[in-house]
């Protein structure tokens, strides 16, 4: 993964709208050091949240975290490392937004780094991630409401496939684009 300091323009992947501007945080690279320490206790599950319901900016490829010891698919030099044969993996980023309007962009790999690597984010990413969420995902989801901050989803595209229906939208307040599955409604 390509590093970038903490609080620097966000430049990494192209299209972000100039309307939705973001800062970095948690582009962390081997070689670079990192502030560490302890964090709210709540902030990973509240990570976890946001890469589970609010995942943006998928990418095709995987990036390992660079700062596990590399596994290559053998059991028994994972087994020697105390690890199965997967490695923590992201590709995909969360969005946090400030009580000032600060967008905050993080890979996925932030919530690892933070539980794993004691990765102390900036004050003002954690307060932004720790900011009550207006909805509970399940409730932003079925309303079309951003996770992230509350506001209405623009509609790109919707299809049915199945027993499920595909969304594709976005914020416009934070700049996340979202797919999201909803299963059909029954009667």
């Amino acid at each position: 993964m390509t590093w970038y300091a903490d609080l620097s323009p966000y430049t990494y992947l192209r299209g972000q709208r100039p309307e939705a501007p973001a800062v970095n945080v948690g582009w962390l690279a081997h070689g670079h050091s990192f502030p560490t320490g302890d964090v709210p206790a709540e902030l990973v599950p509240r990570l976890a949240g946001l890469i589970e319901h609010a995942p943006t900016q998928v990418t095709r490829g995987l990036h390992d975290c660079e700062f596990c010891p590399p596994v290559t698919g053998d059991p028994r030099r994972a087994a020697r490392w105390g690890l199965d044969d997967s490695m923590p993996r992201g590709n995909a980023e969360i969005r946090a937004v400030g009580v000032d309007g600060t967008r905050y962009a993080a890979p996925t790999l932030i919530r690892h780094y933070v539980a794993v690597h004691r990765y102390a984010p900036p004050p003002a990413f954690i307060d932004a991630v720790l900011r009550p969420s207006p909805h509970e995902w399940h409730h932003a989801l079925a309303q079309d409401l951003c996770f992230v901050c509350g506001d209405v989803l623009e509609r790109r595209e919707q299809y049915r496939s199945g027993d499920e229906t595909l969304l594709t939208a976005a914020c416009p307040r934070c700049g996340v684009d979202y797919e999201r599955r909803k299963p059909q409604r029954v009667g």
